[in-house]
């Protein structure tokens, strides 16, 4: 480690505390950098699907529902659906990827591929009903 490493490593939560601009760009920084690695799939494929495909889904759809049937906001509840799609797509192309990039046992990359492909055509159906009862209502 040279003197430059030192210096700046001593001064670096200074200026955290000082600003907490830089804490906030670093967090953006981490968790754009959390969201490019799994998009291409670089994240293992246990991690990616039972992480953010099972549990990450439970969270967003339990927190979703919640807010979805507190509110009568029409853009409120359509916002919330975009998100789903949006997190649904996110975690589909990751699964897929990381399965693609899988080392272990061919079967288990199938079957994540599978519970994907099973997943979106279980949700479609449900997305576009509760989309047209929101725009009906």
């Amino acid at each position: 480690m040279d003197k430059t490493d030192a210096t700046s490593r001593s001064t670096g939560p200074a200026i955290l505390e000082s600003t907490g601009k830089s804490e906030s760009l670093n967090s953006n920084s981490q968790l754009i950098g959390l969201l490019k690695t799994l998009w291409r799939g670089d994240i293992p494929l246990v991690i990616t699907y039972w992480l953010f495909g099972f549990v990450g889904s439970l969270v967003i759809y339990g927190i979703s529902t919640e807010l979805f049937n507190a509110t009568s906001n029409k853009l409120v509840k359509l916002s919330m659906l975009a998100a789903i799609v949006a997190y649904q797509v996110l975690v589909t192309v990751s699964i897929w990827r990381a399965s693609k990039k899988y080392k272990g046992k061919r079967g288990y990359a199938v079957l994540a591929q599978t519970a994907v492909f099973l997943g979106w055509f279980s949700s479609v159906p449900k997305i576009i009903l509760s989309v047209l009862l929101v725009v009906a209502d």
